[in-house]
């Protein structure tokens, strides 16, 4: 088993569950420490249940786990009959050690938070606020699994903003990153707490729909556009928005072949025009070519 199963593995375990375990791993070595005498040190092995503690329950339970093995380390230090020649000793010894051990539950906590910290930031994009490329292939990945297995439809949408490059030479990249902040808020607002938005590129966005088929894809993807077109008007840019939206009704596809069609009707809506909706109905895999079965023919809405 990999490292990265067994931290899935944990990661999924209920915190009382974690808890116990920690425990547990404080009286196995209390155990082993125990068996093998005094004459041999088994300090370090005690850090085990404390990091994995910090690790995955938290900062508090660790530091009780860390008194627990402080605790188990002395009394098991007087069962072997470890003789000291003054009678402060071992109280010093089970000090200077439980310094340690919550010394090391403070900086696996910090190296936790720090790499929870770390995962959050690659998986939003830092200039717009909605979700990087990265996070966007992971739950829309999942999302797509799950559909396919209940057969619920879902609905991707590719969006472009035209004439961005011009506003970018004419206006200053300063503008051009209010343009994409602009975008970014406008659709984080506009879209459903289960739907995922993300900027795939430079000025491209995605929004996966989830359990939505091709009424709610329209009603939803019309109201962007004319929202966001108000939006670019009101600050007095001349930015238009070219989407394409592809439909799957059963969501027997995988992503990149949603991608690729969504990304398709975005490139018809730029070459006819632009800033308008292109909608495609996609119906499932022929089992026979292995290629997506076209639905009703695109249909174009322009706001």
């Amino acid at each position: 088993m990999s490292l990265r199963a067994i931290d899935d593995f944990l990661t999924t375990r209920h915190r009382l569950w974690l808890i116990l375990t920690a425990f547990l791993l404080v009286g196995i070595v209390g155990s082993i420490d125990y068996i093998t005498g005094f004459e041999l040190s088994f300090a370090f092995f005690y850090l085990i249940p404390i990091a994995y503690a910090a690790w995955y329950v938290g900062l508090n339970v660790s530091l009780v786990v860390s008194l627990l093995a402080a605790s188990v380390w002395l009394a098991v230090d007087y069962a072997t009959g470890h003789t000291y020649s003054q009678a402060w000793m071992p109280f010093w010894n089970v000090s200077t050690r439980l310094a340690s051990f919550v010394t090391v539950a403070f900086l696996f906590s910090a190296l936790k938070a720090s790499l929870n910290t770390q995962r959050q930031l690659l998986r939003v994009d830092s200039l717009t606020g909605v979700k990087s490329l990265r996070a966007f292939e992971e739950e829309a990945n999942f999302m797509l699994d799950t559909a396919a297995r209940h057969q619920l439809p879902i609905s991707l949408g590719y969006i472009d903003l035209d004439g961005f490059k011009s506003l970018n030479d004419s206006m200053g990249h300063a503008v051009g990153d209010e343009v994409l902040k602009a975008t970014g808020t406008q659709l984080n607002a506009l879209c459903r707490r289960g739907d995922i938005v993300a900027r795939i590129g430079g000025d491209e966005f995605v929004v996966m729909l989830p359990v939505t088929g091709k009424d709610g894809a329209e009603t939803l993807f019309n109201k962007l556009h004319a929202h966001l077109l108000r939006t670019m008007e009101n600050q007095g840019w001349n930015i238009g928005f070219s989407i394409g939206v592809a439909i799957f009704p059963d969501s027997s596809v995988s992503l990149k072949e949603a991608r690729e069609h969504a990304d398709s009707l975005m490139y018809a809506v730029k070459k006819n025009g632009r800033n308008s909706v292109l909608y495609g109905e996609f119906l499932g895999i022929d089992t026979n070519t292995q290629q997506v079965v076209p639905g009703d023919v695109p249909k174009v809405a322009r706001s």
